[in-house]
């Protein structure tokens, strides 16, 4: 009898955002007395007694009972639904979702690549950063369609070379990569390129996909929930013309020695990397910034505490980016292989300008990104990879300063930079065609 009454009243309370009050209690215990009262007609004084003492315990149990339920669900609405005090109310450290400028007039096709000229007369190993428009993130030009070609060749051919993560059950990683997926596919690009990709909602269903209007293909706003993350990975690898490292926050033991060694270090967890510049990405996986960079001259001198206290420091909203250059005479866009490796190991063969082949021998350049993902705190370092043939430098006036360059890569803070970027073996080459 009480535990129907107990509950007819949680069932109330479940269909409405409920609290505790007179009137309900008041309810509940007309309700108790009814249902005794008519027992009592029935049986004795002492049963009724008896009863009743039944009655009042079996009514506090059932308020308890129904205070906790209704009580639950206060709490639960209240995180849904918080009153304007209970709000989070955005503060200096809480950064705002950036609004993208549509670029509703731009043509890809008629878009010439960024012309860089790096090169100087002394090359000095810095960071040599400067600050970025979130907007220019990502740029696109006539080459895209001709290097989304590539890349999906690539994918297919050396899938395990071109996309690396370090354990895919990883839940932290797991979410780091969708969140990049999310911030580039779903955030981004529709937003900034409206004639290239198309958010679209299908009216069979509440999810929405992106459209590559170019390919003509459709990919999912949200990954399905068990989907593997290598899938999201190579969608963006097949979709932008960037290359794509995840880099995620290891602290030290509390116990280190030294203050240093307490201090955050990043750890290379993921990538999508089709066009890498004469090293391998997956040997690079599961290492450090100094174990990464570790094969260049002077980075443990001269970089590796800013380099590390930069990535330590860098906030959530700040964009930034860089250029680098080399000269290559005999690879392709994928670079996949350990160049600097065979380089210090001096025995490359010098080349002549008659072995030179024009049609193989570019300026190679590469636009870096840095930036945090809000959520993570993963960092994303990102590249653009452009590639400027030998004779258009000459066509341009700048044979002479090209070949000054090279002779200054050996000129600067790290002389051995200039063995590092193998040009024992194409340096005078390059310098007798510069000068012809």
């Amino acid at each position: 009898m009480i535990l129907s009454v107990c509950r007819d009243l949680s069932a109330k309370s479940r269909g409405q955002n409920t609290t505790i009050d007179c009137l309900s209690v008041q309810a509940f215990l007309q309700g108790v007395a009814h249902k005794a009262a008519g027992i009592m007609d029935i049986l004795g004084f002492k049963t009724w007694v008896g009863l009743g003492i039944l009655a009042m315990t079996s009514a506090y149990w059932g308020y308890s009972y129904y205070t906790s339920i209704a009580n639950r669900r206060r709490r639960r609405l209240t995180v849904l639904f918080p009153k304007d005090s209970e709000k989070v109310v955005p503060t200096q450290n809480t950064p705002k979702a950036f609004k993208y400028e549509p670029a509703y007039d731009f043509d890809w096709r008629k878009t010439k690549p960024e012309q860089f000229r790096p090169f100087k007369p002394k090359y000095h190993l810095t960071m040599a950063i400067e600050n970025l428009d979130p907007n220019h993130l990502i740029l696109f030009d006539d080459t895209y369609e001709t290097r989304l070609e590539i890349r999906r060749a690539l994918l297919k051919e050396h899938n395990q070379q071109v996309v690396g993560i370090t354990d895919e059950n990883d839940a932290r990683l797991t979410a780091t990569i969708k969140e990049l997926y999310t911030a580039i596919m779903v955030e981004y690009l529709p937003s900034r390129y409206p004639t290239i990709f198309k958010m679209t909602t299908c009216t069979m269903s509440p999810s929405s996909s992106i459209r590559n209007l170019v390919t003509g293909e459709v990919y999912p706003a949200k990954l399905a929930e068990f989907a593997p993350v290598r899938q999201a990975l190579e969608l963006l690898a097949k979709n932008v013309d960037e290359d794509f490292f995840i880099l995620l926050p290891r602290s030290h033991s509390e116990s280190s020695n030294t203050e240093e060694d307490k201090q955050t270090t990043y750890i290379l967890h993921a990538y999508a990397a089709c066009f890498p510049s004469g090293f391998q990405p997956a040997h690079k996986i599961g290492k450090s910034l100094s174990s990464i960079h570790g094969p260049l001259p002077g980075y443990k001198e001269k970089l590796e505490k800013s380099m590390d206290r930069f990535f330590r420091k860098l906030p959530v909203g700040k964009y930034v980016k860089r250029v680098n250059w080399s000269i290559t005479v005999d690879e392709g866009l994928y670079s996949n292989f350990d160049k600097s490796g065979f380089a210090m190991s001096r025995k490359a063969t010098g080349m002549t300008m008659d072995d030179l082949d024009l049609n193989r021998s570019f300026l190679r350049c590469e636009r870096q990104t840095l930036h945090r993902l809000p959520q993570s705190k993963a960092i994303i370092f990102a590249f653009h990879t452009y590639q400027y043939p030998l004779q258009q430098i000459k066509a341009e006036g700048l044979g002479e300063q090209l070949a000054i360059a090279v002779d200054g890569l050996k000129l600067g803070n790290a002389p051995e930079i200039y063995t590092y970027k193998n040009a024992p073996k194409w340096a005078e080459a390059v310098k007798q065609y510069m000068r012809s």
